[in-house]
């Protein structure tokens, strides 16, 4: 199995297996709150139980700052899209059919 990744942007582009590519495309996005008066049901401000989205969905970065590592056992891929979204990408050298993806989102900023 190969992992590819854009070389511009730091982004996974592609998984490999058996010599077949799958392109991929993937990418972290919020969304901004809509801020509101409740008098109205139509003007309720976003929070705990109303999803109201103020704007489409936001990218949170266009780049990703990308570590590797490679060692006899694990191939890992360290990406840092913002200082509150980061992502690991392992794959072990012998299981050729799974790639492990463990992501981490937070403190989510409220500014």
């Amino acid at each position: 199995m190969k992992v590819h990744l854009d070389k511009e942007t730091g982004h996974l582009s592609a998984i490999e297996v058996n010599g077949l590519k799958q392109s991929v495309d993937q990418s972290f996005y919020y969304y901004e709150g809509s801020v509101g008066d409740n008098e109205e049901a139509k003007n309720r401000s976003s929070g705990a139980y109303i999803f109201r989205p103020a704007s489409d969905a936001i990218k949170v970065a266009k780049q990703a700052k990308v570590v590797t590592f490679k060692g006899p056992i694990v191939q890992e891929m360290q990406q840092q899209f913002s200082p509150w979204v980061s992502q690991i990408v392992r794959l072990y050298e012998d299981d050729v059919q799974h790639l492990e993806l463990e992501w981490l989102v937070g403190p989510i900023p409220i500014e």
